[in-house]
C-alpha cells in the first residue's frame, strides 16, 4: 500500500515538473518570437537613392549574419548600393559599410564607434524623445542630435501579425514627420538619419523606404511608393540596355548574369582585366547566363554587356 501511494505521489510531482518545463518553455518560445520582429531570418530593406546629375538607384540592406561585439550578441546588416551613373552612364552594384545592430526588450541599438546608441524605441510613450542615432558625419558639425519626438503610439496588425508604431516628428529637423514600425522602422525615411543640425535627415547614403520582406512577412511597401522595389531610372531610351542584374558581386566561383528585363533581345557579354585584356566572352545572351571563373585571380575585373546600339561596363570583384 505505501508503495503505491509513492508512486502516486511521484507521479503527482512528475506531472507537476513537466507542467513547469511546458510553462517555461512557451515563455521561452514567445520571447523568442518577439525577439525575432527586428533584423527577422531574410530581413532585406530597400531605400530609394537619387542624387541628382551623379547616381540613380537604390540602396539594399540585408540581415547578413550574427555576431558578438564585445559582450554583445548582435546582428550584421549589409549595406549595397544598386544604380546608375549620370556621369559614365554605367550601372553599378557595390557594397559599402555595414552596421551592426540588435533589440532588447523594444529598445533597438545601433553601433557607433564601438558604442551601441539608441536607434528606435518602442516603449516610448507620448510625449517621449531621444536622439537620432550619432554618425562620423556629424560630430564636427552638431552641437546636440536632432530628436524624435512620439507624437502618437499603437498596434497595427500587418500580415497577420500585431506591430506597436510610433508617431513622430522632429522639430529640430524642421518638423520631420514619420511612423516608426517594428520589423520595419522608419517608413518613410532611411533607416539610419543623419543629423545634419539644418534639418537634412537623410544625409548622403539613402533615402525613403521603398519596400521591406522577410521569410516569413511578404513584401511591405509605403503607400507613396508604387514603382517596383528593384526600380532603376534612368531616362535611356527603349531599345538601350535597361535592366542587367550581377549576382553575387563580390563573387568566389561564379556569378549570375541575368539580362532577362532588358527591352532588347539579346546582349554579348565580355570579361576583361584593367589592362583592356579579353579573358571571357559570351554570344548573343537572351536571358540568364552562369558565367564561371573559377581559374580567376583573385581581384577586379570588367564586364562589358553590349548590343547593337550600346554598351556599358561593371566593376566586378573576385574575392
Amino acid at each position: 500500500m505505501l508503495d503505491f501511494l509513492l508512486n502516486i505521489v511521484y507521479f503527482c510531482l512528475l506531472l507537476l515538473v513537466m507542467k513547469k518545463t511546458i510553462i517555461l518553455l512557451l515563455i521561452l518560445s514567445s520571447l523568442t518570437l518577439y525577439s525575432q520582429k527586428w533584423c527577422a531570418p531574410g530581413a532585406e530593406w530597400k531605400y530609394t537613392y537619387d542624387t541628382p546629375f551623379w547616381n540613380i538607384g537604390y540602396v539594399s540592406i540585408n540581415y547578413s549574419g550574427d555576431t558578438v561585439i564585445g559582450t554583445v550578441a548582435c546582428k550584421k546588416l549589409t549595406k549595397t548600393f544598386h544604380g546608375y551613373d549620370c556621369l559614365t552612364h554605367t550601372y553599378n552594384d557595390y557594397r559599402f559599410n555595414s552596421e551592426y545592430t540588435y533589440e532588447d526588450n523594444g529598445l533597438v541599438y545601433i553601433l557607433f564607434e564601438g558604442v551601441f546608441d539608441t536607434l528606435y524605441n518602442f516603449n516610448a510613450v507620448i510625449g517621449d524623445h531621444w536622439g537620432f542615432p550619432k554618425k562620423t558625419f556629424n560630430i564636427t558639425i552638431c552641437d546636440s542630435n536632432s530628436q524624435f519626438h512620439v507624437l502618437d503610439t499603437g498596434t497595427i496588425i500587418m500580415n497577420s501579425i500585431p506591430l506597436r508604431y510610433l508617431a513622430i516628428n522632429s522639430p529640430e529637423a524642421h518638423g520631420y514627420r514619420d511612423t516608426i514600425i517594428e520589423k520595419i522602422g522608419l517608413t518613410n525615411g532611411y533607416m539610419f538619419p543623419f543629423d545634419c543640425c539644418n534639418g537634412a535627415t537623410d544625409g548622403n547614403e539613402g533615402g525613403p523606404l521603398r519596400c521591406y520582406s522577410d521569410y516569413n512577412f511578404p513584401t511591405y511597401k509605403p503607400c507613396n511608393y508604387t514603382m517596383d522595389c528593384n526600380y532603376i531610372y534612368t531616362g535611356i531610351k527603349d531599345n538601350e540596355i535597361k535592366i542587367i542584374k550581377i549576382s553575387p558581386n563580390p563573387f568566389t566561383d561564379n556569378f549570375f548574369v541575368d539580362i532577362s528585363e532588358s527591352n532588347t533581345d539579346s546582349h554579348d557579354v565580355e570579361i576583361l582585366n584593367l589592362s583592356g585584356k579579353l579573358l571571357l566572352e559570351y554570344r548573343s545572351l537572351t536571358k540568364s547566363q552562369l558565367i564561371y571563373t573559377r581559374n580567376f585571380d583573385s581581384g577586379v575585373y570588367i564586364l562589358k554587356i553590349k548590343n547593337q546600339n550600346y554598351s556599358h561596363t561593371r566593376k566586378l570583384v573576385k574575392l
